[in-house]
């Protein structure tokens, strides 16, 4: 009698972790702006190649169909982007996309004055917002600074 109760509360105990357990399971993320940061800048005379990093926090691929956006440095207007887009950022991953743009000559002078060593760096602010094909428009903002890359003209981080 005493082991047929002890199985019983034992199943009884088993059976309740199992169902709390179950519980447990996180929801999936998903519908969640990116994360976005410049990962590179580079100059040729007055055309910029950006290389902009987003960082995909849901658990589910997003699918980009535009993407526009607004590239600050120390407050003055690099880029003002807007574009049809056809790229993927897998669940909980990153991806690269490079856009080739005119740069004003305001931000040339920042650019001459970072790399000639008179500034250290330059801050800069990214803001817009993605179009998906399946989850609608996400808006994203980043802001860092970035520094000259040593040993390459032209070059920043």
């Amino acid at each position: 009698m005493k082991i047929k109760k002890l199985l019983m509360t034992i199943l009884l105990l088993c059976t309740l972790s199992t169902l709390s357990l179950g519980g447990c399971g996180g929801r999936m993320v998903r519908g969640e702006s990116p994360y976005v940061g410049i990962q590179s800048i580079s100059l040729d005379g007055q055309r910029v190649e950006l290389r902009l990093r987003l960082r995909n926090i849901n658990d589910v691929a997003i699918q980009v169909a535009r993407i526009r956006f607004t590239l600050q440095l120390e407050e003055t207007e690099l880029a003002n982007f807007d574009e049809a887009r056809n790229a993927s950022v897998i669940a909980n991953g990153l991806e690269t996309l490079r856009f080739e743009l005119d740069a004003s000559a305001d931000a040339l002078a920042l650019f001459e004055s970072l790399e000639g060593g008179e500034v250290p760096n330059l801050s800069y602010a990214v803001e817009g917002s993605i179009s998906t094909t399946d989850e609608g428009p996400l808006s994203f903002s980043g802001e860092g600074r970035i520094y000259p890359v040593p040993g390459r003209p032209g070059q920043f981080r």
